[in-house]
């Protein structure tokens, strides 16, 4: 994918809380569990404005940590490991690189490893954060692993 412009933006008007059920209330708990352990500074659910072939579009990573000459972009997921991979590459990465202008270091967060696939898309499985980020730094796609309780 071709981002031509990327920036920070408010949510969208589509946008709107709703109530949510079952897994996706899950999942919700679990990021906001995940947001209370990472460091100060964090960027939790900020929106992207961006374009592709003409049109404008909007996304929302769940956690940027930003440093001076790079970001890590964490996707928080239950157990969907492949669709985290799919997100993180073939989304927040480019949208990210266009709208900062760093390297992006993507790092998935799952509480589950029980369904991870065979042919999933990653590259290693770690526990701690500062594992998960060297990782990220050479290049790899990282699978961090929490269970929902606990420092990272």
């Amino acid at each position: 994918m071709k981002v031509e412009w990327a920036h920070e933006c408010a949510p969208p008007d589509f946008a709107k809380p709703r109530r949510l059920r079952g897994s996706k209330a899950a999942g919700l708990t679990y990021e906001r569990k995940l947001a209370k352990v990472l460091p100060k500074g964090t960027k939790h659910g900020q929106w992207f404005a961006y374009s592709v072939d003409g049109k404008v579009r909007f996304c929302q990573p769940d956690f940027l940590l930003l440093g001076r000459n790079e970001l890590a972009v964490l996707e928080a997921k239950l157990a969907d490991v492949t669709a985290a991979s799919e997100q993180l590459r073939g989304l927040y990465v480019p949208v990210l690189r266009a709208a900062y202008g760093k390297k992006v270091l993507p790092v998935i967060v799952t509480r589950s490893l029980a369904r991870l696939p065979e042919e999933a898309d990653i590259d290693e499985v770690c526990c701690r954060l500062i594992e998960a980020l060297d990782l990220a730094r050479a290049g790899k796609l990282p699978v961090l692993h929490w269970i929902g309780s606990g420092r990272l």
